[in-house]
């Protein structure tokens, strides 16, 4: 199993769970169609709350290099492999950047993490993290993706790397990419043949031949019933 693969077993759990879920919002595949997207959204949203999310999206945090930074680590947490897109790909900056003005209290942790980065690569490799090879990046990473193997004292950065995953993951497995990588088929009907023969027997009943047909036809199961004055099924 990779990395990738692992990643994924763990989302289906929380998933389930509703943990990745828990902050309401729905990202669909890119930036653009976000906005489409929140434009047509009626189904429980408030009047109120859709105003909100459209003003959101209007407004403006993250500058355009720290958006590449959030880009930059959301494809090492989450690469493109030969199934599916990496983050940056379905859109998680602009996740990212969604919730950092949804919730405010996110701001400073990011920000201030991405400035973390920025000393770090400028403190080791003499350039901005952008500018240092893919690499070099690694080496920062791994200090902070790792925090039970390194003995170094990056709490801020450990943090900070945390809350990423966090937002990737949910960015990522909240797209439309994310679920078709999960194989995620939502609410599908199924054709039900009712209840067991033997099961209806321990309890004292029977299933009537001449009925079967009709109770379990998949075809017409949104037909409505009809039943004759003696309680007899017509069809």
């Amino acid at each position: 199993m990779n990395r990738r693969d692992s990643i994924k077993t763990l989302t289906i759990g929380s998933l389930v769970g509703g943990g990745l879920l828990s902050t309401g919002c729905k990202i669909e595949s890119n930036a653009e169609e976000v906005a489409v997207h929140a434009d047509s959204l009626t189904i429980g949203r408030t009047e109120f709350e859709r105003a909100r999310d459209l003003a959101l999206m209007e407004e403006v945090f993250f500058n355009p290099t720290e958006l590449e930074m959030l880009g930059t680590l959301s494809d090492v947490i989450l690469p493109a492999d030969e199934k599916s897109k990496s983050a940056s790909e379905v859109g998680v900056p602009e996740f990212i950047e969604f919730m950092a003005k949804d919730v405010p209290e996110l701001q400073v942790k990011l920000r201030g993490g991405l400035a973390w980065l920025e000393y770090e690569a400028q403190s080791r490799f003499g350039k901005n993290f952008q500018e240092i090879s893919a690499e070099e990046r690694i080496i920062i990473i791994d200090d902070i993706a790792y925090p039970e193997k390194n003995k170094k004292n990056f709490t801020a950065g450990k943090k900070f790397f945390s809350l990423m995953r966090f937002l990737t993951l949910t960015g990522f497995y909240t797209s439309r990419e994310g679920l078709n990588d999960l194989e995620y088929q939502g609410n599908v009907a199924n054709n039900w043949d009712g209840v067991p023969a033997d099961e209806l027997k321990r309890h004292g009943f029977e299933l009537p031949n001449k009925y079967i047909d009709q109770y379990v036809n998949f075809e017409t199961r949104n037909n409505e019933a009809v039943w004759d004055e003696n309680g007899n099924l017509l069809g």
